[in-house]
């Protein structure tokens, strides 16, 4: 599934090149101009946010993945488009995943007594 968020509007769909039969996360994102370094927000091997900055243009990728199994793809086009999303959505991800580190580190801080 793909969308496009532009300055807080989503639109279903975007113009990144389709996905080829047996190709990786990395050979998608440099065939559509796309850095493979990315920021993370959210868990890392679960509910995440993860953007990708063009090699292009000033455009962003966006891969996101709400639960863990189903990732969405978001073409953000420019700068502010990407300022929204951050905080619209990257916050929250962000917000749990710091909510569990700190529970991580109380149940080792008990076992430690």
């Amino acid at each position: 599934m793909n969308f496009t968020f532009n300055r807080g509007q989503w639109i279903d769909g975007n113009n990144l090149l389709e996905w080829q039969d047996n190709e990786n996360f990395e050979a998608h994102l440099k065939r559509n101009g796309y850095s493979t370094t990315a920021i993370k927000f959210g868990h890392r091997s679960e509910e995440q946010i993860e953007i990708y900055e063009s090699t292009k243009d000033r455009s962003f990728y966006g891969s996101v993945c709400p639960t863990g199994n189903t990732v969405f793809e978001v073409y953000i086009p420019d700068f502010p488009s990407l300022m929204m999303f951050i905080r619209d959505y990257a916050t929250p991800f962000s917000a749990a995943s710091s909510s569990d580190y700190l529970d991580e580190i109380l149940t080792l801080q008990e076992k430690s007594r």
